[in-house]
């Protein structure tokens, strides 16, 4: 057996590792690179589905660690289409709020579109319009952007800047 099978020298980007969360951010170079052999649990820590397509390609692949991944829609690599979506807000909160939770809208130029959300610093997380955030007092930033069923993603992702006073 080759040597380090199974070792990934890079950042698991976790959601939150300082809150104690393990789960996988969406960027984390671990989903997808787990066991490919059959058996193993079925079910991740939290009750869901142990292997899921969690990088859109296609192939169903257990992911490192404890927990697994949401699945992505599957990336049509034989498609034409070359050309990302935009991704725009219909909904924001004030440019300064006083309430904890803030509630952004979005939506993509192109049909059927999937969407990464993040705040601030956090990795970006699968999303569903509308989306809604607990935020500290302070600035912000809340990003967001579309991913079409071609597997083209925004390159300029819709961004807001706010801040929360008290």
């Amino acid at each position: 057996m080759p040597q380090n099978v199974g070792n990934v020298d890079a950042d698991p980007a976790f959601v939150n590792q300082a809150g104690h969360d393990y789960r996988l951010g969406a960027a984390s170079p671990l989903i997808d690179l787990g066991n490919p052999a059959p058996g193993g649990p079925t079910l991740d820590r939290l009750g869901a589905a142990r292997v899921t397509d969690g990088d859109g390609d296609g192939v169903a692949v257990r992911d490192m660690g404890a927990y697994e991944a949401p699945a992505l829609p599957a990336i049509n690599i034989n498609a034409d289409d070359t050309t990302p979506p935009n991704t725009l807000f219909t909904a924001k909160p004030h440019k300064q709020v006083t309430r904890r939770r803030v509630t952004f809208g979005f939506a993509s130029t192109e049909a059927g579109s999937s969407f990464l959300c993040r705040l601030d610093r956090h990795a970006w997380q699968p999303c569903t319009s509308p989306d809604r955030f607990k935020v500290k007092v302070g600035r912000h930033r809340f990003q967001v952007r579309a991913r079409d069923a071609a597997g083209n993603t925004d390159l300029s992702p819709a961004t807001y800047r706010f801040r929360r006073l008290r």
